[in-house]
């Protein structure tokens, strides 16, 4: 079994799971080869830009990735090798442009494509939310400011950019205040004129005040969870995102994220989805809610091992083959 992962390595942080993925996938005894696509390689623009003709530069990986090695090694990727992939893992972070999407399809319509591509858009959008009937906090589509104010003058709201990831974007209005993340902020009136100029839709939320509890990320791998973190803002925040200058801790599941995890399953499932990161806030009564849910480049592995959960990436290669043999 080849397989090619598709990522972009300038974006990583040092807890990116990327690399013990990749480390695990190229021990495992049913995979001859691991190829790497980075879009942050300036040769490979035309491929991610949806050029159905460009070559791909690839990265055979011939030895241990870390975080600190993989700039000068990801420098010997090489023109498309003569070897027929069979598996693609889809680790990107938004922008992905829909012609590229198309032109994967259509280039690899032979592979499996991991996650499924076909429903990428629809599941990695913020708005995906909507479509949830249970354990999510009161939710609204707004798409002008008429109904952001609706929605808050019924309870303070967080205002989400339907594609962006990592916290980025992400304004609370509270207090007849806007926040923008943990530095800006401005008073409501002002934040209304500056709407108006930078309109753009967004999912707007409830804010759950019980933040100190932190954000509890749960990775779910072939329907089976991995394990569970607590991110918390740092002091005085509101934010809890690694990229936003939140900790992590371990923690373990209780029945409700057991009950949460068996509602989603089936759903993802659906849409041939095999790993997804859930991120659940707690409400005003104590019980967690389901504040986001990834698709993409799904984040919590490392962090797992790091904090001594020393099989998770064999775990995860392992539930892989699984996956794929069924998709044979």
């Amino acid at each position: 079994m080849n397989i090619l992962i598709l990522t972009d390595h300038k974006k990583h942080y040092q807890s990116n799971s990327f690399y013990g993925i990749t480390n695990a996938l190229v021990e495992h005894t049913r995979i001859k080869n691991v190829f790497v696509c980075s879009r942050s390689d300036n040769r490979n623009t035309p491929f991610f830009n949806g050029d159905r003709a460009a070559f791909l530069y690839l990265l055979k990986v011939e030895e241990k990735l870390t975080f600190t090695s993989f700039k000068e090694i990801a420098k010997k990727a090489k023109k498309h090798l003569p070897v027929e992939i069979d598996t693609i893992l889809f680790r990107l972070p938004r922008p992905i442009k829909a012609k590229f999407i198309k032109t994967l399809q259509s280039r690899f319509k032979n592979c499996n494509i991991v996650n499924n591509i076909a429903s990428i858009d629809r599941l990695s959008n913020k708005s995906f939310l909507l479509e949830l009937d249970k354990f999510v906090p009161p939710v609204k589509l707004c798409v002008d400011w008429n109904q952001i104010d609706s929605f808050y003058t019924q309870f303070p709201i967080v205002l989400k950019p339907l594609k962006n990831y990592g916290g980025k974007g992400i304004i609370k209005l509270a207090d007849q205040t806007a926040y923008f993340g943990h530095q800006k902020q401005m008073r409501l009136h002002d934040f209304k004129n500056w709407y108006l100029t930078n309109t753009q839709p967004y999912l707007a939320m409830k804010y759950m005040p019980l933040i100190q509890e932190g954000d509890k990320r749960i990775v779910v791998v072939n329907s089976k969870p991995l394990g569970a973190l607590i991110r918390k803002p740092k002091k005085g925040g509101w934010m809890c995102n690694a990229s936003q200058g939140g900790i992590s801790e371990i923690s373990s599941l209780n029945k409700r994220d057991h009950e949460i995890i068996q509602y989603l399953n089936p759903i993802f499932k659906s849409h041939n989805v095999f790993m997804y990161g859930v991120d659940l806030l707690t409400n005003s009564v104590g019980k967690r809610m389901i504040s986001e849910i990834n698709t993409l480049s799904i984040g919590g592995l490392q962090p797992l091992y790091d904090y001594g959960h020393r099989n998770v990436f064999k775990q995860y290669s392992n539930e892989l083959i699984k996956f794929l043999d069924n998709e044979q």
